[in-house]
């Protein structure tokens, strides 16, 4: 599928089921750039969490994040 593919998707749960199909937000967090913004967004993150506060993931986006936070949440 491409990204024109996706246009034609008239239902959104659907939509956005085929976007993560084509996009690997593994992949992309592989560079040293991305990395970093990855971890600059772990430490403004963690700045407001406090113990016993949950992590509600609404995007799949996050999913990375979510789980570095959640694995640090059961240290």
């Amino acid at each position: 599928m491409k990204i024109e593919d996706l246009r034609r998707i008239s239902n959104e749960e659907e939509r956005v089921a085929a976007l993560y199909e084509i996009f690997d937000e593994d992949s992309r967090l592989s560079s040293k750039a991305t990395r970093v913004e990855f971890f600059t967004t772990i430490r403004h993150i963690e700045k407001h969490l406090k113990p016993g506060m949950k992590i509600l993931d609404l995007e799949r986006v996050l999913e990375n994040i979510v789980y570095t936070l959640r694995k640090k949440a059961m240290m």
